[in-house]
């Protein structure tokens, strides 16, 4: 088992280590789509939400190690989602993490193609265990539905794009490494307030301001519910969440 007080620079260490091997398999070395998919995923990334993700097995008690394939497939999802995002027919964002997208890069063609890769990937990992496959469609649904509001300008139930990957961030390796379902609950609806806070925080840049204390509120919630559900164990998973909220308040959070 590995030690569950590895630092957080240590867990994003092994996120990308396996990264490096998992992007390998299934694509030709050195092939155009397989550069495309480096460059999305290697282009300084943070790992905010696979840390989480094995943060969360830690405060389960849980082995990491079951727990680093979901993470992947977590950021291989992410990774997939900003591609997407950045596309001329959705965002029309020219960069990302202050480097050209990878449409911009590649051509949009390719980017589409490296995009459904991380998705195949994501599946594949995710399809390992039913319970997990489960969950990762239930998640993945919201983002689609929230992106489909975005791109018709409307703003009801706007947060479902965030709310279902911060959810899956947080079950996900709960789920692989069997936690028990009390806690997978506590998670599930911490990661929806969480993912909430994220887009009513957004939601206060663009001058609703009754936002921020709505998001305030949600992830006090959040963080009491981690700790009467986990206590000492998810010590590390509310400093990484307190470190989220900094972000989002100093809007230094550039699509981790």
């Amino acid at each position: 088992m590995l030690d569950a007080a590895r630092s957080f620079a240590e867990l994003r260490s092994l996120i990308d280590s396996s990264l490096e091997s998992l992007l390998d398999e299934g694509l030709p070395h050195g092939s155009e789509v397989n550069r495309a998919v480096r460059y999305a995923m290697f282009s300084g990334g943070k790992r905010t939400r696979p840390t989480l993700t094995l943060l969360a097995v830690q405060a389960c008690g849980g082995d990491l190690q079951k727990a680093v394939p979901a993470a992947c497939a977590i950021e291989c999802l992410h990774c997939a989602s900003l591609i997407f995002d950045d596309m001329p027919c959705m965002d029309n964002a020219p960069e990302r993490r202050g480097v050209a997208s990878a449409h911009v890069m590649f051509g949009e063609g390719m980017a589409v193609l490296a995009a459904l890769a991380l998705l195949n990937r994501a599946y594949s990992l995710f399809g390992q265990q039913r319970a997990l496959a489960t969950e990762a469609g239930t998640c993945v649904a919201e983002i689609i539905e929230g992106q489909a509001i975005d791109l018709q300008g409307r703003r009801e139930r706007l947060h479902r794009k965030t709310r279902g990957l911060m959810r899956l961030s947080l079950t996900a390796g709960a789920i692989a490494c069997g936690a028990m379902e009390a806690d997978i609950d506590v998670l599930a609806r911490c990661g929806e307030y969480v993912g909430e806070a994220y887009q009513m925080y957004d939601d206060f840049e663009d001058g609703d301001a009754t936002s921020k204390s709505g998001a305030d509120e949600l992830v006090a919630e959040s963080k009491a519910a981690l700790q009467d559900r986990f206590g000492a164990r998810g010590f590390p998973l509310l400093t990484a969440i307190d470190a989220i909220v900094i972000h989002f308040n100093d809007r230094r959070l550039v699509a981790a």
